[in-house]
């Protein structure tokens, strides 16, 4: 059955207790088996480092240079942006834990969609569209890499839009695994005339923007409360009106406001 795109996306909940989020990841790892058939819990597990010289390992062999270009960009901008999310999540541990099968699974999922055969043109088309929609998503949330504490109220999100990124890797194995008539298919229609991909694209943005906005609603919060601690230092006479002038201008031009 597909899934219909005219109801809204709903925001989901994700559980604290430990038992509960490696339930959650087991059934992360499973639609992806489900997806496109490849298992993320009986192949090797790979680090972020193996995935890593995976990429330049396969730059190096696959032939032209122009040719592994921009997926190995993609990857890479992939990879930092997935990387950046883990270690957010891990900050965020005391709020959400993040179970060590978490790590597991999504570097898993980006090992197996980063596998492409010189033989099929389409693993590399397929990688240059899915990933170059997640590397725009992610980019918004590079923010985290200047965060020496993330906000508990962003735990929740940052592992659903991991779990979703797991799903999204999926289809890139799903299409690279494709037989020749498969892959002749493919070159006659775009892999986002795939409605369950289109659906679980739309998802992981919803994800993201959502994170966004809370982000936006947090940052707000802290900015009104350090004008009113500036204001009220101000009315106790702990600091002067040029200490108050000065705290905040630099407010205004570090752009918290």
């Amino acid at each position: 059955m597909k899934k219909s795109n005219t109801s809204q996306p709903v925001v989901q909940t994700v559980p604290t207790d430990e038992g509960s989020l490696k339930a959650m990841w087991a059934q992360a790892a499973q639609e992806f088996e489900d997806i496109c058939g490849a298992s993320l819990t009986k192949s090797e597990i790979p680090s972020f480092d193996d995935v890593l010289n995976k990429i330049a390992t396969q730059a190096s062999d696959a032939g032209p240079k122009d040719k592994w270009a921009k997926p190995k960009k993609l990857g890479l901008e992939v990879l930092k942006g997935t990387k950046t999310l883990v270690d957010a999540a891990s900050l965020a541990s005391s709020a959400i834990p993040l179970p060590a099968a978490a790590t597991n699974v999504i570097f898993a999922a980006l090992d197996h969609a980063l596998v492409i055969p010189q033989s099929i043109k389409g693993g590399i088309d397929t990688i240059n569209g899915v990933f170059s929609h997640i590397s725009a998503a992610l980019s918004e949330l590079r923010i985290y890499d200047s965060m020496p504490n993330i906000d508990p109220s962003l735990a929740a999100g940052i592992q659903l839009i991991l779990m979703s990124f797991v799903k999204l890797c999926a289809y890139v194995v799903k299409y690279r695994q494709g037989g020749w008539k498969a892959r002749l298919r493919q070159t006659c229609k775009s892999i986002f005339g795939d409605s369950d991909l289109t659906d679980d694209l739309a998802a992981f943005d919803q994800l993201v923007k959502q994170q966004h906005d809370i982000e936006g609603v947090r940052r707000g919060r802290d900015t009104l409360l350090t004008y009113m601690g500036v204001w009220r230092c101000l009315l106790r006479g702990v600091i002067t009106d040029w200490q108050a002038i000065i705290a905040l201008t630099r407010l205004t031009t570090s752009g918290r406001v």
